[in-house]
């Protein structure tokens, strides 16, 4: 099977890519911090660094890095591959609609030996049937029998509506008449 990517939708990308990139950019941010409080430590305390040459305290650095770092390439990050993605998938798009888009072919796989140390999964059984089948229809060679004698007639308990509710006008007349 032969398929073709025609475009990329854009709002989709934006959406997993800033929050990937935010995540990533945030785990990377918490290593560089390590590392270069770790690189402040050791050049600090190092037989050619001498605390009194350093403009600040080495030993307070590590945890602004630790809290600046992460935060900054997890924005910094997020935005900057989110907008290289975008500008990425626009081109593609533009390319896409004048020469047809990315091709690529699909193929099952059908092993009948099984590759040595992977399990394989046993063939899928049919499921049981719940509810036996329905009958199947009759004949149409068979007509049912026809009724002998005149229709029945509806039984006499058969539902009848109410009166009609008795006119405005008639109201009024009988109103008139009363006697106190």
């Amino acid at each position: 099977m032969r398929y073709e990517i025609k475009s990329i939708g854009i709002w989709a990308f934006i959406k997993i890519s800033f929050f990937l990139s935010l995540v990533i950019g945030f785990i990377f941010g918490l290593f560089y911090a390590a590392f270069f409080s770790m690189i402040l430590a050791v050049g600090s305390a190092g037989p050619y660094g001498d605390i009194a040459d350093f403009p600040f305290e080495p030993g307070a650095v590590g945890p602004v890095l630790l809290i600046i770092l992460p935060i900054g390439f997890a924005i910094g990050g997020a935005v900057i591959n989110t907008l290289l993605g975008v500008i990425s998938i626009v081109v593609y798009n533009l390319i896409a609609r004048l020469t047809g888009g990315l091709e690529f072919g699909l193929q099952s796989v059908t092993s009948a030996a099984p590759v040595s140390g992977v399990p394989t999964l046993p063939p899928p059984q049919p499921e049981p049937q719940r509810f036996a089948p329905p009958p199947p229809p009759p004949s149409p060679a068979v007509a049912p029998p026809e009724p002998e004698g005149p229709p029945a007639s509806p039984p006499s308990s058969a539902w009848t509506p109410p009166p009609p509710p008795p006119d405005e006008g008639d109201r009024s007349a009988d109103a008139g008449s009363e006697k106190p």
